[in-house]
């Protein structure tokens, strides 16, 4: 019997938006192979169906986290610990955990981490937390799984790439996290009867770059005159996220679009999944993307995509098979990608098989069969 320590910032909970951990977790139980610790961190207790012990560390204080994680670890000698990493808000000295294991306490322990940010290095802030990355949890670890192909290129340097690079195991492109299948969609929309219309999934925030869809979408209008589009997300945190989504109701307002550009701010899963269900095609016209969270809901809905044509949306996606791509801050090019795309069935239905195919390849049995493979031979 395997003993894994399996560090996550997410909760464990048994819900339809159960995290990665948990669904992994539950799968490898099944095999008999495996005893489970979990540490999390977290400002509350934390519950879960799953028969594992669990060390929820409530610390505001990330210095005293990264202690208490390390006491665990010096007392259990776990024979696998797995880190599943994000963005971790402020607990940045997560990073160091894979250093100061191998380095302080000097346990056999297997270290193997399981990444899926996508970073560009394209300010500061990024340039920071990547080489964090590179110097603290990357370097030190024993295997890598990845949950995308642009890894190699954009998160690991050279030097560390090659020393990693028989070590790091590609699970796919990306996950989707969500049981979509176990969400009721509502009919909300459906009684409604705002249909026809183009869907935006996002927060609104600067790199959704949804005033380039507003604009986009005022070109639609004199193709498509009956279409309408609908906005669903709500205001994320952060500084200036409030007076962006001001500038975009402005912006609808210049452009004589009230009647037909709806805001729908935050609203249910089911909901949500309404929405998808009932769009002509959905459009994300990001500047930038972390996760693919708000793509798998298009993918699972067989949805037709436009999307931009940027990193971490060119390693999902091929233009012409399973989205279209438009040049990201261009309207007229998205707005000709909405053109083209509603007015060609034989198109669009081609896209739509596309993007289901997408999901079918990345589901989350598929990476669980993965994990299974990796931790039994580890």
């Amino acid at each position: 019997m395997k003993k894994i320590c399996w560090i996550s910032a997410y909760l464990p909970n048994p819900t339809p938006f159960a995290s990665i951990s948990y669904m992994i977790i539950k799968e490898l139980l099944k095999l008999n192979n495996f005893e489970f610790t979990l540490i999390t961190f977290n400002d509350k207790p934390i519950n879960t169906d799953l028969p594992i012990k669990i060390y929820p560390i409530i610390e505001k204080d990330s210095f005293y986290a990264i202690v208490k994680t390390l006491q665990v670890l010096k007392k259990e000698n776990f024979d696998i610990i797995h880190i599943i990493s994000a963005r971790f808000n402020y607990k940045r000295l997560f990073y160091t955990i894979a250093f100061l294991t191998k380095f302080f306490l000097r346990v056999k322990s297997k270290i193997i981490i399981s990444a899926h940010e996508f970073y560009d290095f394209s300010n500061l802030r990024e340039l920071i937390i990547g080489g964090l990355y590179h110097l603290f949890l990357l370097r030190f670890s024993d295997i890598i799984l990845v949950f995308n192909r642009i890894f190699p290129n954009m998160i690991l340097s050279k030097s560390v790439y090659k020393k990693k690079k028989e070590n790091i195991i590609f699970l796919s492109k990306n996950v989707q996290s969500l049981r979509y299948e176990e969400i009721s969609p509502t009919k909300i929309w459906e009684t409604k009867k705002v249909s026809p219309f183009i869907l935006f999934f996002g927060f609104l925030r600067i790199d959704k770059g949804l005033p380039y869809l507003i604009k986009a979408f005022a070109l639609v209008q004199k193709d498509l005159p009956n279409l309408k589009l609908i906005i669903a997300g709500g205001i994320s945190k952060g500084t200036g996220s409030k007076n962006y989504y001001l500038y975009t109701r402005k912006l609808v307002i210049k452009l004589n679009l009230e009647k037909k550009v709806i805001f729908t701010d935050y609203i249910s899963w089911e909901e949500i999944m309404e929405l998808f269900k009932l769009a002509q095609i959905v459009v994300y016209p990001y500047l930038r993307i972390d996760n693919s969270s708000a793509i798998f809901p298009a993918l699972y809905s067989k949805k037709a995509i436009v999307c931009s044509d940027i990193t971490g949306l060119r390693q999902i996606f091929t233009n012409g098979k399973d989205c279209l791509f438009a040049k990201p801050k261009n309207a007229s090019d998205i707005a000709r990608k909405i053109i083209k795309i509603l007015t060609n069935d034989d198109l669009r239905n081609s896209i739509e098989k596309g993007a289901e195919k997408i999901f079918l390849n990345n589901s989350i049995e598929k990476l669980c069969d993965k994990y299974k493979d990796v931790f039994s031979e580890y």
